[in-house]
């Protein structure tokens, strides 16, 4: 009898440090799920790297004032454009100048680069419009009274005056830098050629006709700096 009592203590103890053994730890209860509130809540609150490190950009602008400090200090030619944005990656400018100093001459200096020229330009971007690097194509048409100037790659010659007009097309490779919201500053170049119609004279003021012609010039079109004010 003491025997078999002592057997019955045995397993009493034995069994449940077997079952301890196999599971590791005891059972504990299940943890109840979080509810759809909850799940909203932590979602709400949290703020992703990209939040935290990447800068807000602002709305690519609309329309913008250029002038090219270039071309007017170079050749004392006051000069303006507008430039529209027409999609992310498509921008119109409308460009144009006038040189119209000493327009009329003197007995004793007729020397003079009168010119207009304009230039409706549409424009690609590489990556998005008012900034970084892009690509145009226009079209030209310029008028122009010049006297007392050899020009190169162009007919004129300083022993005569030019007065006439003419036409024709350029591409243009540019890049723009952006300083801040409202201002940037662009760099251009343009290639391309030109039909010339032109009248001939001697150059002093009031100098007969010699004759009339005409010619095609290849080169540079544009060479730019320009200065970018965004209005809006």
């Amino acid at each position: 009898m003491k025997k078999l009592k002592s057997i019955l203590a045995c397993l009493l103890i034995v069994g449940p440090v077997a079952a301890f053994a196999q599971t590791g730890q005891p059972d504990k209860p299940a943890r109840p799920a979080a509810s759809t509130a909850d799940q909203t809540t932590a979602t709400s609150n949290y703020t992703s790297l990209e939040d935290v490190y990447v800068p807000k950009t602002f709305k690519l602008p609309v329309i913008a004032l250029k002038t090219n400090v270039l071309y007017g200090l170079g050749t004392l030619s006051p000069n303006l454009a507008m430039e529209i944005g027409m999609s992310k990656k498509t921008t119109l400018e409308l460009s144009g100048s006038y040189h119209p100093w000493h327009l009329h001459g003197t007995p004793t200096n007729n020397r003079k680069l009168v010119h207009m020229f304009l230039k409706p330009e549409v424009r690609i971007w590489t990556k998005e419009r008012f900034h970084g690097h892009f690509f145009g194509i226009a079209p030209l048409y310029f008028r122009y009274n010049i006297g007392g100037y050899d020009i190169p790659l162009m007919p004129f010659k300083k022993e005569n005056r030019y007065s006439g007009w003419g036409y024709g097309g350029s591409v243009t490779y540019g890049y723009h830098l952006v300083v801040n919201k409202w201002f940037g500053v662009e760099f251009a170049l343009g290639v391309g050629a030109m039909w010339m119609r032109y009248d001939y004279f001697e150059p002093q003021l009031g100098g007969k006709r010699l004759g009339f012609g005409d010619g095609i010039y290849v080169g540079p079109t544009n060479a730019a700096v320009n200065l970018v004010f965004v209005l809006k």
